[in-house]
C-alpha cells in the first residue's frame, strides 16, 4: 500500500465516534460484498490508476490559494451509496463507495444486456461498451468531486469534515436548497468540460470508436456513449418521491432535472468549443434515455422522472430552472476566492 493510500485509509480512524464512516477502511475489490464488484476488481483497479494519473498530471498546473494541490481517489469499503471529498495530511481526497461501484456495476450491465444497446452506437461487440461506459460513468463522478473542490466548494473542509455527495446526513454543514443546486451544477459543468474536452478535442474518443468499430460518425458515437454513460448514473440512483413544492429545498436537484441541465452543459459546450450547435437533437436523447429506462426496469423510477418531464414544462418549472442559473451566478461571485485557477488562465 502506497503512502497516499495509507493515509486515505487513516482520515476515517479521525471521524467522530459518531460518524458513520467512523473506522471505514480502503476497499479491497477482492474481498468486497457484491459479486458484481468482484468480477470488475480489475477493471476497477486500472480505471483508479488512470484516473489518478491524470490528477497527478494535472495538478501540476492548478494555482490554489492554499499552495501545491494534490489530489488522489479511492474507494471505501462502505455499502452506502456516496461519493466524498475530503482533505487530510496535506492531500485533497475523492473516495467513492463499494455501494456506488456496485450502482456502476449494474448499470453496465443491464445496458449491456441489451441488443438495442448496439443499434444505437452502431457496434456488433457490446462487450467493449460496457468497459467504455463504466470508465465515464467513473470519471464523471470523480470529475464531479474535482469540480467541487475546483470551484471552490470544499475551502472550509477542515479534520472530521467532509462532503458527501449523495446524502444529506453530512457532518458539513454545507448549503441547502438553490445554492446547494447551485453547486451541484458547477461541479456537473466542471466534469462536461474535462470529459469532453478529453473525449472530443483528444485521441481518446477516436480511440474508442476505432476499438469498437462503430459505424457511426466519431462524435456522434463519442457523445452518445458519454450522455449514456451520465444518464445510466443518475436514473440508476433512488430517488424520493416527486413533490413539486419541494424542489427548492432540496440540497441536490431532482434526477431529470440535474440531467436537463447537463444536457444544457454539454450542448453549451459543443457548440463553444467545437463548433457543433444541436448536437444531441431532442429525438436522440429521448431515444437514449428510453434505452436507459428499459434496461432499469424500474417502474417507480420512471414514474417519478416523468413527473419531474411534466412539471419542467410548467411555468413552475421554467421559473424554477432559470433561478438555479440565477444562484450559479451569485455563487461563482461567493466563490471567487476560494476557487482552483490554471497557471494558463
Amino acid at each position: 500500500m502506497t503512502e497516499i493510500e495509507q493515509s486515505f485509509g487513516r482520515y476515517f480512524g479521525t471521524l467522530p465516534a459518531s460518524d458513520p464512516l467512523r473506522g471505514a477502511h480502503i476497499l479491497d475489490l477482492h474481498a468486497a460484498h457484491t459479486e458484481e464488484v468482484r468480477s470488475l476488481a480489475k477493471a476497477f483497479t486500472d480505471i483508479k490508476a488512470e484516473i489518478n494519473e491524470r490528477f497527478v498530471t494535472n495538478a501540476l498546473d492548478i494555482v490554489a490559494t492554499t499552495g501545491v494541490v494534490q489530489v488522489h481517489m479511492g474507494y471505501i469499503a462502505s455499502s452506502e451509496v456516496n461519493a466524498f471529498a475530503f482533505q487530510f495530511e496535506d492531500w485533497y481526497f475523492i473516495g467513492l463507495t463499494e455501494g456506488m461501484l456496485e450502482l456502476f456495476a449494474r448499470s453496465c450491465s443491464d445496458l449491456w444486456r441489451l441488443n438495442p444497446l448496439g443499434d444505437l452506437l452502431g457496434v456488433d461487440n457490446r462487450d467493449l461498451i460496457f468497459q467504455f461506459v463504466l470508465l465515464l460513468e467513473l470519471q464523471y463522478i470523480s470529475n464531479h468531486e474535482l469540480g467541487h473542490m475546483f470551484h471552490g466548494h470544499c475551502a472550509d473542509l477542515s479534520a472530521g469534515r467532509y462532503r458527501a455527495e449523495f446524502s444529506v446526513q453530512s457532518l458539513l454543514a454545507e448549503s441547502v436548497g438553490m445554492e446547494g443546486q447551485a453547486k451541484e451544477l458547477e461541479a456537473d459543468g466542471y466534469a462536461v468540460n474535462l470529459l469532453l474536452k478529453n473525449l472530443l478535442q483528444s485521441p481518446s474518443g477516436s480511440f474508442m470508436h476505432q476499438r469498437v468499430q462503430s459505424n457511426m460518425p466519431v462524435r456522434g458515437f463519442v457523445l452518445t456513449l458519454f450522455v449514456l454513460s451520465v444518464a445510466a448514473v443518475l436514473y440508476c440512483l433512488e430517488s424520493m418521491t416527486f413533490n413539486p413544492s419541494a424542489v427548492r429545498r432540496a440540497t441536490h436537484s431532482d434526477g431529470l432535472v440535474r440531467m436537463n441541465m447537463l444536457m444544457g452543459e454539454i450542448l453549451g459546450w459543443c457548440t463553444d468549443n467545437v463548433g457543433w450547435p444541436n448536437a444531441i437533437s431532442l429525438a436522440d436523447f429521448q431515444r437514449i434515455m428510453s434505452l436507459v429506462v428499459t434496461s432499469a426496469s424500474n417502474p417507480a423510477q420512471e414514474r417519478i422522472w416523468t413527473e419531474q418531464g411534466a412539471y419542467l414544462q410548467t411555468d413552475a418549472g421554467k421559473a424554477y430552472l432559470g433561478d438555479i442559473y440565477k444562484r450559479r451566478i451569485n455563487l461563482r461571485n461567493k466563490m471567487e476566492p476560494h476557487r482552483w485557477r490554471l497557471r494558463t488562465e
